[in-house]
């Protein structure tokens, strides 16, 4: 399936009438069969989704009366449902109107991806201009900073070179997410905004949830794939939040084909590419297979996830990873049962330094921090999903992901604390 910023493309379709299934509210014939909740009309349907939202944004008082929130909008089938509904929510027709003021902003990724799209984003910026809400297109590069005048790159010359220095599609889509998660943030904050709404489903939280599990990023499923990020960018930008991600895949194709959505399509990192290219785009075949044959298999994933959260007594001491923001977790301390103190003594053992300084005797796993220090790169501290991803880029593209942070002082100083590494980082990928 081709993908357009995290979400599932599917063609333009015409929901057609499911005969010999009635309605489970109001007996007319149906239209969708919805998980195990039965089957509904168009009327009913649309009362039923819309519900859906506005409950997720009930349960999640987040956004109040007369907040500035800016939709990411890609044009594909998610942020395009999410658009009708705002519109919708603000009719002043509408029962229990919207009360927040929406603007939208569009990520233009072309620099990756080099065809000719100029039509196509022409499209989208008239879909935009037509809502009446104030929109803008920021360009990807931009999540760079322009501070360092020493520097002889243009931003898009860092962003062409990084992707290029990258070995792998999984790095590629990963740092693609990380990148533009952080540029939407920053953006809605420039220009005012309070919060951002993302369009990812709950099919997309499922694929994300499998995919993180297996790149290492357990630990930050509650800011990945809950209503909220967290305090994920503070201090950078404003909270990414999802209002969409208890609706299913195919509940948006359903209405957006119902309400006859304009919808446009942009190739990405994803398109014409083989299912196993990448962990993200098999575990998509994973789990869009089961769902046609188990259509409540991405609820599944998607609910127990909410039950998975760090212990509520482990505090964040080392601060927030460089490229993800997310919390470091590489913190071994004593205990000698953890997965990341076997896999870097592992390492340890196996790697030349180690294996030129210390015999198999000599080596102790407690002395692993002593031995090697994964953990940093270019003295800024990476979560342990980051630092796998750094091991896939060339060493061009680490002084662009991870710019060095270089003490002036002359003299020998004690290390830098969590909060000291985060104030030198703010103004590095991006001006606060």
């Amino acid at each position: 399936m081709c993908q357009v910023n995290g979400e599932t493309f599917s063609p333009k379709l015409e929901p057609q009438i499911i005969h010999g299934k009635a309605c489970v509210k109001c007996e007319k014939d149906s239209v969708i069969v919805v998980g195990t909740n039965g089957t509904f009309c168009r009327d009913c349907f649309e009362v039923y989704f819309s519900h859906k939202f506005r409950a997720s944004m009930g349960r999640n008082p987040l956004v109040r009366h007369h907040d500035k929130v800016a939709l990411a909008y890609s044009g594909g089938n998610n942020s395009s449902a999410l658009l009708n509904l705002i519109i919708k929510g603000l009719d002043p027709a509408t029962v229990k109107k919207l009360k927040f003021s929406p603007g939208l902003i569009f990520v233009d990724e072309r620099i990756l991806y080099p065809s000719d799209d100029h039509e196509k984003v022409k499209e989208i910026e008239e879909i935009m201009r037509n809502t009446g809400f104030p929109y803008h297109i920021v360009k990807l590069e931009e999540v760079f900073s322009t501070e360092d005048t020493n520097d002889q790159m243009t931003n898009a010359e860092k962003l062409e070179k990084l992707f290029n220095s990258i070995t792998t599609l999984t790095s590629k889509q990963e740092t693609l997410y990380r990148l533009r998660c952080c540029l939407l943030s920053h953006k809605a904050k420039e220009l005012g905004y309070d919060h951002v709404f993302l369009g990812e489903t709950s099919t997309r939280l499922a694929i994300n949830i499998l995919s993180n599990f297996s790149l290492g990023r357990g630990v930050h499923l509650p800011q990945d794939t809950g209503f909220s990020d967290g305090v994920r960018y503070e201090g950078v930008g404003v909270k990414l939040l999802r209002p969409m991600r208890e609706m299913s895949m195919k509940e948006i194709a359903v209405y957006n084909a119902l309400n006859k959505v304009p919808t446009v399509f942009l190739p990405n990192l994803a398109t014409s590419q083989a299912v196993t290219s990448s962990v993200q785009n098999l575990t998509e075949n994973f789990i869009l297979g089961l769902v046609a044959g188990f259509p409540s298999t991405e609820m599944t994933v998607f609910r127990t996830s909410n039950k998975l959260h760090r212990k509520s007594d482990e505090k964040n001491s080392r601060g927030c990873c460089r490229l993800c923001f997310g919390a470091i977790d590489t913190e071994c301390g004593t205990a000698q049962a953890t997965a990341l103190r076997h896999t870097l003594f592992s390492e340890a053992i196996n790697s030349n330094q180690a294996s030129s300084t210390y015999n198999d005797s000599s080596i102790n796993i407690m002395d692993v921090p002593n031995l090697i220090q994964p953990l940093e790169c270019h003295n800024q501290q990476v979560c342990y999903a980051c630092r796998l991803l750094g091991k896939e880029v060339t060493q061009d593209g680490k002084d662009i992901l991870f710019p060095p942070v270089v003490s002036t002082a002359t003299h020998a100083e004690e290390p830098l604390s969590s909060n000291d590494i985060k104030n030198k980082l703010n103004g590095i990928l991006l001006e606060d």
